[in-house]
C-alpha cells in the first residue's frame, strides 16, 4: 500500500527547495519498471529544461541539481 500523505510531504518539501518532482504511482504505472520509468524521464527531462530554460545550464550544474534533489532524506 501507498501512503500518498506522505509522498506528498515529500514532493512539497522538494518542490520548497526548487525541485520538479513527478510521482507516477504504482497503479499508474501499470507493471513498468520503476528505476527504468525514472532513468527515461530523467533523460527526456534535460530536453525540455534545454527548451523552456531561459539560460543554458552546462553539464556540472546538471549533476549538482540532480544529486540534491535526490538526497532528500525520505
Amino acid at each position: 500500500m501507498v501512503d500518498m500523505t506522505k509522498i506528498v510531504e515529500y514532493s512539497r518539501a522538494m518542490e520548497a527547495m526548487g525541485c520538479c518532482v513527478v510521482v507516477i504511482t504504482p497503479e499508474e504505472l501499470q507493471g513498468a519498471n520503476p528505476r527504468k520509468v525514472e532513468e527515461r524521464l530523467i533523460e527526456l527531462g534535460w530536453e525540455v529544461i534545454g527548451d523552456l530554460a531561459p539560460m543554458p545550464i552546462d553539464e556540472e550544474q546538471e549533476e549538482s541539481a540532480f544529486h540534491q534533489c535526490r538526497q532528500v532524506e525520505l
